[in-house]
């Protein structure tokens, strides 16, 4: 949901926006701290009011760069922005309440695997993009199989240190925070 609404937002807003928009989750997550009625420390306050002082500046300094082909779309783009934040903290949320009922390793699998399960329902079904079941590099559920330097080994690099030891690592790491 983060991914795939920030690459949205992209067709819609300017960069600004959507860097800033879908990587708010702390501010969401602060934001339902306070619906909730829990207290916020001085330090939280403090880095919200920064943040979202940032967020207006950057906004305002981007609106000029939003993609000529977005038109009048920019009012989307930044609400794609916040789904995919929105997506963000509902991660992290479900993350922090699984991640102690189960291994890392099986974690991880079933993060990868249902992100994976996701992305290819919504290029699917809402995107309505052609989608087969062999090793055809530009449809192909399986052409990333294929030996091109840009597909297999790519794929290899890109799974394996971006993506298992990224995430792991930030998995890890969520304990401490």
């Amino acid at each position: 949901i983060m991914c795939v609404g920030f690459v949205l937002s992209l067709e819609c807003t300017a960069v600004g926006n959507a860097v800033i928009l879908c990587n708010s989750q702390s501010l969401l997550l602060l934001a339902g701290k306070m619906l909730v009625g829990h207290p916020i420390s001085s330090m939280e306050a403090t880095g919200a009011i920064v943040a979202f002082c940032g967020a207006i500046f950057c906004s305002i300094d981007s609106s000029q760069s939003a993609p000529a082909s977005a038109g009048g779309k920019t009012f989307l783009g930044d609400f794609l922005g916040i789904v995919s934040s929105i997506g963000g903290v509902g991660y992290l949320i479900f993350a922090k309440q699984t991640l102690s009922h189960m291994n890392l390793y099986v974690f991880m699998y079933l993060n990868m695997f249902t992100g994976s399960l996701i992305t290819l329902s919504f290029i699917s079904l809402i995107l309505r993009e052609p989608v087969t079941f062999d090793r055809n590099e530009s449809t192909g559920f399986f052409g990333w199989l294929n030996m091109d330097a840009d597909r297999l080994p790519l794929e290899i690099a890109m799974v394996l240190w971006c993506n298992f030891f990224g995430t792991l690592g930030y998995v890890r790491a969520m304990q401490f925070f």
